[in-house]
């Protein structure tokens, strides 16, 4: 599931593959990289991504994707706001192993092209574990706080537009609040099937937005 935009009140279901393919260190997968596990049962970093090395219980990993942006014609609440163009986002992630089945990470993705993408750092907690000999489940729970640019960008109304909502311009901070759970299936040595739910709470200058309908969304 999913919405026109971050606040949107109206929620879509669709069907999307997800993939992700690996050769030594490095991978590319789709944006629900989550649900394509490695060997250790981490998730795979979306887009193309490199194992940067790991130091006794850290890891790095680091990846570049594509950030589709956001039209004005997405939905009738964004009618007359300027266009958030696509850009390429660099994310870094360093991630610390509290046992065999908990780690801890912390994200930073940010707009390299500078497209007033922003800046984004999250907080995760997740867990994994074994269901039976070729299944497994994971759950987690994420906190994330965005930059000025990115609030802007995303849940601002700036000045001289045509947009019917009033003058917005948010600072940084809290962006939003997740939790969510999985499961995979590995059929065969190199497939995987799995499915996955969560739910997110926007928090802070992005749920006071005029363009937050719901604060609640489905992930």
């Amino acid at each position: 599931m999913g919405s026109s935009y971050s606040g949107s009140s109206k929620q879509t279901v669709k069907l999307r593959p997800v993939w992700g393919v690996q050769y030594g260190r490095f991978r590319l997968a789709t944006s629900r990289a989550s649900l394509v596990e490695r060997s250790g049962g981490q998730g795979a970093l979306p887009g193309a991504s490199v194992e940067l090395g790991s130091i006794d219980r850290w890891r790095f990993d680091a990846a570049l994707r594509v950030d589709a942006g956001r039209k004005s014609k997405d939905a009738p609440e964004l009618q007359g706001l300027p266009d958030i163009d696509p850009t390429l986002r660099l994310r870094l992630l360093a991630e610390y192993r509290l046992t065999e089945d908990a780690r801890v990470g912390l994200n930073l993705s940010t707009d390299v092209a500078n497209k007033r993408g922003g800046t984004l750092l999250s907080l995760d907690y997740g867990r994994g574990g074994s269901l039976a000999p070729q299944w497994r489940w994971s759950a987690g729970v994420g906190l994330q706080a965005a930059d000025a640019t990115y609030m802007n960008s995303y849940h601002g109304i700036p000045p001289g537009t045509t947009s019917a909502w009033p003058v917005y311009q948010p600072s940084s901070g809290l962006h939003s609040a997740r939790a969510g759970v999985g499961v995979t299936w590995r059929f065969a040595p190199h497939w995987r099937a799995g499915a996955a739910a969560g739910v997110s709470t926007l928090l802070g200058p992005a749920a006071d937005s005029p363009l937050t309908q719901q604060r609640v969304g489905a992930m």
